[in-house]
């Protein structure tokens, strides 16, 4: 259902053992960068948004959703290196787009390399994901923390792991058939890439970073589905807006309603805030 009707192809010119890459449209580039565990597959309603103006490149990172784990012991810094070096092909400054992990991964190659940007836009992804989950921790209490978060999935069985998918994924998004389907992605990542890569997102800081990031940025967040943790908007606005005090030219829009798959829970709310954007960047 999500990718019904899309007719891919792929590039063949790059090759890289990070990530596989499915390009289709025309226009000035795109790239998108899936989540934790996600299918390029998450992005097939803004391909068919975008895809009309925009080349779209759709990144689908190893050892996420049936795609061939590298088993390195350095995952993110190796994925973020051969992004970059896939822009450095491409034809002009890019929009990059990324969603959760994807959009800390916007914002660390667009404090790295903004020549290469066009604009960034980060959905519901930070520049320091570890704080944002756990604000007023120090950064010593957060790497502590994920890395026995870290140890405790690697010592999971397969079942365990595969077991808790489903709980993961229909607690990111309204739509539960859609959850169905995604959940396969978490079943077929492979269990290590998934634990390294969460334990870099939460001790990786970008945020002394971000006054290198001279492109237009476009930051997208929700915040209801955590409400019974004691989220509320103020307090999500407040974290976002610390975290990118730095950063030169950014935009935060936060949605009331959505869970953290924005682009599916309130997709018409998604698309007008990145035309927008895009419009006047």
């Amino acid at each position: 259902m999500l990718i019904a009707g899309l007719l891919w192809a792929s590039d063949k010119n790059f090759e890289t053992n990070y990530f596989a890459v499915q390009v289709i449209g025309n226009g000035t580039p795109m790239l998108l960068i899936p989540g934790l565990s996600s299918s390029g597959e998450v992005w097939h309603g803004t391909v068919e948004r975008f895809s009309k103006n925009y080349t779209c490149h759709v990144l689908t990172l190893a050892g996420f959703a049936g795609q061939p784990a590298t088993g390195d012991e350095v995952f993110l810094p190796k994925v973020k290196a051969e992004i970059i070096r896939y822009l450095e092909t491409l034809d002009g400054p890019v929009v990059v787009m990324g969603h959760s992990l994807g959009g800390f991964l916007a914002y660390w190659i667009g404090s790295e390399r903004p020549d290469l940007l066009k604009a960034a836009i980060s959905v519901d992804g930070a520049p320091f994901l570890g704080a944002l989950q756990m604000p007023g921790s120090s950064v010593d209490s957060i790497a502590k923390a994920s890395e026995q978060m870290y140890l405790g999935m690697k010592m999971q069985t397969d079942e365990q792991y595969k077991a808790y998918q489903p709980y993961i994924w229909k607690s990111m998004m309204h739509d539960q058939e859609i959850a169905n389907q995604c959940m396969q992605w978490g079943i077929t990542s492979d269990k290590n890439t998934v634990a390294l890569a969460m334990y870099e997102l939460n001790t990786t800081d970008l945020r002394s970073e971000l006054s290198k990031m001279k492109v237009p940025t476009l930051q997208l967040s929700a915040w209801a589905a955590y409400k019974q943790f004691g989220t509320t908007r103020k307090s999500v606005e407040a974290a976002y807006k610390g975290q990118t005090k730095l950063h030169p030219n950014i935009k935060i829009e936060i949605h009331d309603e959505s869970w953290h798959f924005i682009m599916f829970d309130e997709s018409e709310w998604f698309y007008s805030q990145v035309e927008t954007f895009l419009a006047t960047d």
